[in-house]
């Protein structure tokens, strides 16, 4: 069979049509607008414009289109091309995601400017020749995935050849710290001393998944046993430390014997098949959990003993061990001994305090409410009452409500103060610059034979001071927050704006302002929640908003408070 190489083109994002027959859509669309909004509704299309913002578009494979009838019709890359062109155009976004992709853009301004406008295509002349390339790239693997340790390994790498942890973490900061961690612990654990060859050489191996001991070293009472610490952006250090960058291979030089010891256990523990991903002493609230964590007290208690005995010559590795192979209770969980039985019977185990986030409940506590307007406080308390389980929509609908009118109750003052505030200005430049405001006036005038329009004349004020148009668009946009009173604008001004230089919730403030309609507790996410008919949620994800807004809810209640104070 002869193989018909595709021409290599480049086109303008105008010259290309998305295709209403994408496999993608299960009825042939009417029209490139439908198609966009089925494609937004459908396709993910927030997403990877965000991807797309963040991290530049990339041609590692370029979309391939359909040379038909004086037009070219996108028959691979449909998404990407979507997003292009409502980035670029963005009047051409389904008015739902207006807001959304304006925000992206205001977001990424100067990234913004930098999306292109051609992209280079492969053009075929008949769909049957563009069939095997697109059902190799949808139906059949084209490259191996990654294990996540080597996922890890290229995350980590980069930082070592001199990328900004900022940058490395910039597309999914959640997922990347996890790869961080389970770079740093790979080097970490490889680091410290072993007189056991086969296992230091199962610590430095594939077989060993890190995805695997995250199960170990992501417990905290773990982590104090093995005398280390994660910072926010993943990296180990010692229990304690301040160090911000540290290298995994200096922290395990200066861990202890004990806590070295400790390392080597668990690790001896997986490598016997003794420990696993599904081990009830890897799950916290198992009594076999709170054994194991005694086994790691103990042995760090007899690997310091035998140190002393030794004096400087530290023997901690034949005292290891003998101490794992010696210790039949915690080598096998399963049978308890007589005692263990006994004890069970008569002494009930503890047990811990639900999580919040498992409740059918919002944890409202520490919310103070109760001296709000009567009728705000019947909202928080209605709230407080709602099972979330059972009715999921109807609390994110409500907690939409009283975000809305918390910040709203919170922010007169401010936004009186910055009315006034953006008027004085405007007003100042006029009075600085009045002599040549009515010289302006007179010669439009004599020009014209009319006076001249305000925009017209703020534009010539602009000449000649341009803060003034500056500060005259922010009083409009001020003023007209009180007639429209939508939430996403509000909560620009009167909290992103208000609040940006908080630490403590600038990233929540820029999440909540930001982020998709998919990512609970955003406005984009309560805006869906209220107004699209089809909008679905969980008691997780509802969990989840209240996690994100919570903090800005008690800071706003805050300010009230002290306002009133």
């Amino acid at each position: 069979m002869s193989y018909d190489q595709p021409q290599l083109k480049t086109l303008t994002l105008e010259e290309l049509t998305l295709d209403t027959i994408n496999p993608r859509f299960v009825d042939e669309q009417d029209g490139q607008e439908q198609t966009i909004k089925l494609l937004f509704d459908t396709a993910k299309i927030i997403e990877l414009a965000t991807d797309i913002l963040k991290l530049g578009y990339f041609e590692n494979e370029v979309p391939i289109v359909l040379a038909e009838n004086q037009k070219y019709i996108v028959l691979e890359g449909n998404r990407r091309v979507c997003c292009l062109k409502t980035l670029t155009t963005p009047h051409l976004t389904p008015a739902e995601y207006t807001n959304v992709i304006s925000q992206l853009l205001t977001r990424y301004e100067q990234e913004a400017q930098n999306l292109p406008k051609f992209i280079r295509v492969l053009v075929v002349t008949t769909r049957e020749q563009a069939a095997p390339h697109i059902a190799r790239l949808h139906t059949k693997t084209t490259k191996e995935k990654w294990t996540p340790d080597q996922q890890a390994t290229f995350y980590y790498n980069q930082y070592l050849q001199g990328t900004k942890i900022s940058t490395i973490l910039a597309s999914d900061e959640k997922r990347g710290i996890r790869l961080i961690k389970m770079a740093v612990m790979r080097r970490l654990i490889t680091s410290i001393p072993y007189s056991n060859d086969e296992l230091r050489h199962y610590a430095a191996s594939s077989d060993l998944k890190m995805s695997t001991l995250e199960y170990a070293y992501g417990k905290p009472e773990i982590q104090d046993a093995f005398g280390i610490e994660f910072t926010e952006l993943g990296f180990v250090r010692q229990k304690g430390s301040n160090e911000a960058y540290p290298k995994p291979e200096e922290v395990a030089t200066h861990l202890s014997t004990k806590q070295t010891s400790a390392i080597k256990y668990i690790i001896e523990e997986f490598k016997a098949k003794r420990l696993n991903t599904r081990s009830p002493r890897l799950k916290s609230r198992d009594p076999q959990y709170q054994a194991l964590i005694e086994t790691l007290k103990n042995l760090q208690s007899n690997t310091q003993s035998k140190t002393r005995a030794h004096g400087a010559n530290e023997g901690a590795d034949v005292t290891f061990d003998d101490n794992i192979h010696s210790n039949t209770t915690d080598t096998q969980p399963g049978i308890p001994n007589a005692d263990d039985k006994a004890r069970e019977k008569t002494q009930p185990h503890p047990r811990r305090p639900p999580r919040p986030s498992s409740l059918n409940q919002l944890p409202l506590e520490g919310v103070q409410y109760t001296k709000l307007p009567i009728n705000l406080h019947t909202r928080y308390w209605e709230l407080n009452q709602l099972n979330i389980d059972a009715l999921p929509i109807t609390t994110a609908c409500l907690m939409r409500s009283i975000l809305e009118c918390q910040i709203k109750l919170s922010s007169r003052e401010y936004l009186d103060e910055q009315i006034a505030a953006a008027k004085d200005i405007v007003n100042t430049i006029r009075n600085e610059n009045a002599q040549p405001i009515r010289e302006y006036i007179r010669d439009y005038q004599a020009e014209h034979g009319k006076k001249p329009s305000e925009t017209e004349t703020a534009r010539f004020i602009s000449s000649l001071n341009k803060e003034y148009m500056k500060q005259s668009k922010r009083l409009e946009k001020l003023e007209l927050l009180y007639k429209s009173g939508q939430l996403d604008d509000y909560f620009r001004v009167c909290c992103l704006e208000r609040f940006g230089s908080n630490r403590t919730l600038r990233t929540s403030l820029n999440k909540i302002a930001s982020s998709d309609a998919q990512t609970p507790g955003t406005i984009s996410w309560f805006n869906m929640a209220l107004h699209n008919h089809e909008f679905t949620t969980t008691k997780d994800q509802i969990h989840e908003a209240w996690k994100l807004v919570s903090p800005i809810i008690r800071h706003l209640i805050e300010i009230s408070k002290d306002t009133k104070d």
